[in-house]
């Protein structure tokens, strides 16, 4: 089916970024709730005879699922069912801690899917991907073959997601990913970074809406929980995902993205990494960090994904 529009998808006429519409679904699990979203109907049986290859794909640290919608939308146009999955929050709705939640998430020390992780590790190492994981098996997808995307943070998150289940991963896409390269810049780049973005959205033709109320997300994210800000920050910023990889090889085709001018993952520090691997298949892009928006970046993933 790939390279076939998915049936499940009909795309609007005249549509812009800021116009796109996804639909939502909160998943509650266990331990969390979170929210998944795709241009495809998802709110019944997820049936991937019907519409398509699984993607999964997992965005960056404080963006909102919407933010991602053209790309969610190439990937349906190209026969693919593409899930986009946000653990921003993962603490169920209103963004706000649960009590019954918030004590099993600080005094657990066990996790199904990472057999290393201590309580410190399912705090702020693991929480994301076991989330998703945990989802993936609400859904009844946990044995579903599926590639796997991430943007930014999003890359580290499913490199340990392909880490704990490589024989459901047909491939394995890093674009601008956390941990590939050098990221000691701190939060004055990311909030520089959020600027120059909305600055080029609103210089554009469309997408404004969007971007806005993406950095708004980023902020409000930040603001109501300070004190994980700089815990995940710090932990970003010394995030090794080459070491989860090295775990892949000959076991996950590995396809990394990155931007020349990237300001906020170093491209020449990923470079270096990624060139000494000659199992990656290494892709420089043009553009920043966010290049994940532009069409051009969008239509090399979609081809990488295809040669799979």
């Amino acid at each position: 089916m790939r390279g076939e529009q998915n049936p499940a998808y009909r795309q609007p006429s005249g549509m812009y970024m800021s116009k796109i519409r996804l639909n939502k679904r909160r998943i509650p699990t266990d331990r969390w709730s979170a929210v998944i979203a795709s241009p495809v109907d998802i709110s019944g049986e997820i049936d991937t005879d019907k519409h398509g290859e699984l993607v999964i794909f997992h965005g960056g640290w404080g963006k909102g699922i919407e933010r991602y919608g053209p790309f969610l939308v190439k990937l349906a146009e190209n026969g693919y069912l593409p899930i986009a999955i946000d653990t921003r929050y993962v603490y169920g709705d209103r963004q706000l801690p649960r009590r019954g939640i918030r004590q099993s998430w600080r005094v657990g020390d066990t996790n199904p899917y990472f057999s290393e992780a201590d309580r410190a590790g399912n705090r702020w190492k693991y929480r994301k991907p076991t989330v998703l994981l945990e989802i993936l098996r609400a859904l009844d997808l946990e044995e579903e073959p599926r590639k796997l995307v991430g943007h930014s943070e999003g890359g580290r998150v499913q490199a340990l997601v392909a880490r704990a289940t490589p024989n459901q991963t047909t491939g394995l896409y890093l674009v601008n990913s956390a941990g590939t390269g050098d990221s000691s810049g701190g939060a004055n780049r990311m909030i520089q970074a959020n600027r120059n973005s909305i600055r080029e959205m609103r210089a554009s033709d469309d997408g404004t809406l969007v971007a806005v109320m993406s950095a708004l997300g980023s902020v409000a994210h930040t603001a109501s929980h300070l004190n994980r800000f700089w815990h995940e920050k710090t932990m970003l910023q010394e995030a090794d995902t080459w070491a989860e990889l090295d775990k892949l090889e000959g076991i996950v085709d590995v396809t990394v993205f990155h931007a020349l001018y990237d300001e906020l993952v170093s491209f020449d520090v990923c470079a270096v990494q990624a060139r000494s691997r000659p199992w990656v298949d290494f892709i420089p892009t043009a553009g920043s960090h966010r290049n994940i928006y532009d069409r051009d970046v969008q239509d090399l993933i979609v081809q990488a994904m295809a040669k799979e």
